[in-house]
């Protein structure tokens, strides 16, 4: 399950590089040799190979006597953390806009008082 969870980052890390070297590099960024076909290729092994040590995970020991269960334990468990980590994403979106919309309606009511002397 750990190496599952320590994975996956590198799964948008390595397509990120990918949709990164579409475009015309900057003037101040630093120059890769081989330009952006190399930097495609290294990105396209890092998947290929963080994608394979993914599935060599979830391949039980030979010495476990119940080989589903094992694999099953490994698939749910990642799910759950998944989950998990999905959940207090999505809860901080919702407090995030929440605080927005507050801030908003607040400088709004501020805005619209005057002060007369």
């Amino acid at each position: 399950m750990m190496v599952i969870t320590t994975m996956l980052p590198f799964l948008g890390l390595f397509g990120a590089a990918i949709r990164l070297s579409r475009g015309a590099p900057g003037a101040d960024e630093a120059r890769i040799p081989g330009g952006r076909v190399t930097v495609r290729a290294c990105a396209v092994i890092g998947i290929l190979t963080t994608t394979l040590a993914i599935a060599l995970s979830l391949v039980p020991r030979a010495d476990e006597p119940d080989k589903l269960l094992a694999a099953s334990k490994v698939i749910g468990l990642t799910a759950l953390v998944l989950g998990g980590g999905g959940a207090v994403y999505w809860n901080g979106m919702r407090r995030r806009a929440r605080l927005s919309r507050t801030s908003t309606a607040e400088t709004a009511s501020w805005e619209g008082t005057t002060t007369s002397v």
